[in-house]
């Protein structure tokens, strides 16, 4: 179960965030302080979320205070812009500050709207956010896993034959004749006649006549 610490932000920080979501601004700072939700930060668009992005965080990020990051992205989905939630405690930072502000991030997500929250990152040093260190992050994300050689052979064989199955064609025999002996026509042509009701032919592969010979 997660640790709530009861700390929100009250209806005049609620109204001041919601303000900050309008293509205006790029991002916004969040601290506590007295035990409650403080809007400290607001950064306007400038250009697009990769030209801004290590400005903002060089204003934002403070080696030595903890704070909550919201930056937006360019991306939109079906409630609005898509925005990068960023908990930031600084290594230093007392156990108490710690517990209250990784308690305290449920909370800050929900009053911002955490449907708008594409990716959610903690760091603890300055240094680790900027757009090279971000991209880097989001591509560890979508990677595969560490494979043993086993599961990377067995993964080779499944690909080889999904691709098999999709893209190979197999050549089959559409048909062979034989050509029928003088006697084997005759007895089909009682059998056709009603005159038998049992015919068994046998085949007999004699490359000098290719007949098909019966027996019955």
């Amino acid at each position: 179960m997660t640790l709530q610490s009861g700390i929100h932000a009250d209806p005049y920080e609620t109204s001041k965030l919601a303000d900050c979501k309008s293509l205006s601004y790029r991002a916004v700072k969040l601290i506590i302080d007295k035990e409650k939700i403080v809007l400290l930060m607001k950064i306007p668009s400038k250009g697009s979320w990769e030209d801004d992005f290590d400005v903002a965080m060089g204003k934002l990020l403070d080696a030595s205070s903890p704070c909550y990051v919201f930056y937006r992205l360019d991306s939109v989905n079906s409630f609005g812009s898509d925005w990068i939630f960023i908990c930031y405690v600084p290594e230093s930072s007392d156990v108490r500050l710690k517990t209250i502000y990784a308690a305290t991030k449920a909370t800050v997500l929900k009053q911002f709207g955490d449907n708008l929250i594409k990716d959610d990152i903690t760091i603890n040093c300055v240094g680790e956010m900027n757009l090279r260190a971000y991209k880097k992050i989001m591509e560890s994300k979508t990677a595969p896993g560490p494979y043993t050689e086993a599961e990377i052979e067995v993964a080779g064989i499944h690909t080889g034959e999904v691709t098999t199955g999709l893209h190979s064609s197999y050549q089959t025999i559409g048909g062979v004749s034989f050509a029928l002996s003088p006697d084997s026509r005759s007895v089909l042509k009682n059998f056709g006649s009603g005159e038998c009701d049992y015919v068994q032919l046998l085949l007999i592969l004699d490359r000098a006549n290719n007949y098909g010979d019966m027996s019955f």
